[in-house]
């Protein structure tokens, strides 16, 4: 993995899926990593465990902390705290999406869908209901062309 963004509509679903994942990785790395690394020095080794990453996380996350190595730092929180947190997340990047989507941003509100669906505020017959949703808003009218102009074949001659 490398560090990625959000791709526009359309980008494919595996780069969002991607995405996805990384954020699940990042939220367990921040709720589980410290607490590991504190009591047994390699808290890498058992966030991967978790998380059932693939040797590929395992270096993705490596490569985070390295780059991060504050995240050793975050405050410890109840398992009840870790929870809400997540749940606070999910249900602001589902809220945000809603109103991104209204606006007519419909990038954004993908990414947002993506980030609600990451932290399990929304499941998958819903998250892939409402990206179908958003990359439909987000075709030409039909006979159009995504710059606008219609597509009747007719040419200008002068």
């Amino acid at each position: 993995m490398t560090e990625s963004t959000i791709p526009e509509v359309g980008g494919g679903l595996a780069a969002r899926q991607a995405r996805i994942r990384e954020l699940q990785l990042l939220f367990a790395l921040h709720r589980y990593g410290p607490g590991y690394q504190q009591v047994t020095g390699n808290g890498l080794r058992y966030v991967g465990e978790i998380v059932k990453a693939t040797p590929q996380e395992a270096a993705w996350l490596a490569a985070h902390v390295q780059q991060h190595p504050e995240v050793w730092q975050t405050p410890y929180r109840t398992d009840g705290q870790w929870d809400a947190e997540r749940r606070d997340r999910g249900e602001l990047a589902f809220t945000a999406s809603d109103t991104a989507y209204r606006a007519g941003r419909h990038a954004r509100s993908m990414e947002l869908l993506d980030e609600a669906y990451a932290y399990g505020v929304i499941g998958d017959t819903t998250w892939r209901a409402l990206s179908d949703l958003i990359t439909k808003a987000t075709a030409p009218p039909s006979g159009q062309t995504p710059d606008g102009d219609t597509d009747s074949g007719a040419q200008v001659s002068s």
